[in-house]
């Protein structure tokens, strides 16, 4: 199942030298339910930031990946422009 949502937070964190990120985020049809899911960092796309729009892909109700969303990429530009 994939769900459209919105970052608002990351934590990054090492395990025995493997990188892991704590992502929080809300789903876009329940903005005041805040969710987190710790994965590795190969399970998220390069570079997320608080505010990118995603799609957040579940099996059995676990987080198994997330994927930056088309539209975001409008914002990767005026991002990296500042």
């Amino acid at each position: 199942m994939n769900v459209d949502a919105t970052i608002i937070g990351i934590v990054p964190f090492l395990i025995q030298d493997h990188r892991y990120l704590t992502i929080y985020y809300v789903h876009d049809d329940d903005p005041e339910n805040v969710l987190q899911a710790r994965l590795p960092a190969q399970a998220v796309y390069d570079h997320p930031h608080p505010n990118d729009r995603v799609s957040i892909h579940y099996v059995l109700g676990v987080v198994t990946h997330i994927e930056e969303r088309e539209e975001s990429s409008a914002t990767d530009e005026a991002r990296t422009a500042v």
